[in-house]
């Protein structure tokens, strides 16, 4: 699988509607660490619709090992707002050392993806990437 590279991330605090909450600072493609409290959002911009991709997340061992796999909730669109939610074939989670991995398939991916948090516990997140299925 081919990586993606994401344009800008950004963070929502508090995403109290998913389908249109925008974010109102971008920063450059290099997520550092990051904690989400619940209903926050990350959202990502890439240079053009990416289609069926794999999205992976890892979190500290100790914020993501007691997880259920309905961790977030996917959306995306042509452009910033509004988002619809996509599908996804369910959060996959493992453990490597020091960190819990999340993994999913989507479809339907467009320029703008938006991972929506649902869980309530604070959850310390180091890195998301990308992947191409081709």
């Amino acid at each position: 699988m081919r990586e993606i590279g994401y344009q800008s991330w950004s963070l929502i605090p508090i995403d109290s509607d998913p389908e249109s909450e925008e974010p109102t600072i971008t920063r450059p493609p290099m997520l550092t660490a990051v904690v989400l409290d619940k209903h926050a959002s990350l959202f990502f911009q890439f240079s053009a619709p990416l289609g069926n991709i794999q999205i992976t997340f890892e979190t500290t061992a100790l914020s993501g090992e007691e997880r259920s796999l309905e961790i977030f909730r996917t959306y995306s669109g042509p452009s910033i707002s509004p988002l619809k939610e996509i599908p996804h074939s369910g959060w996959e989670k493992s453990i490597e050392g020091m960190f819990t991995v999340f993994s999913t398939h989507s479809e339907g991916v467009g320029s703008f993806l938006k991972l929506f948090f649902t869980e309530p516990a604070p959850l310390v997140v180091n890195r998301v990437n990308f992947y191409a299925n081709d």
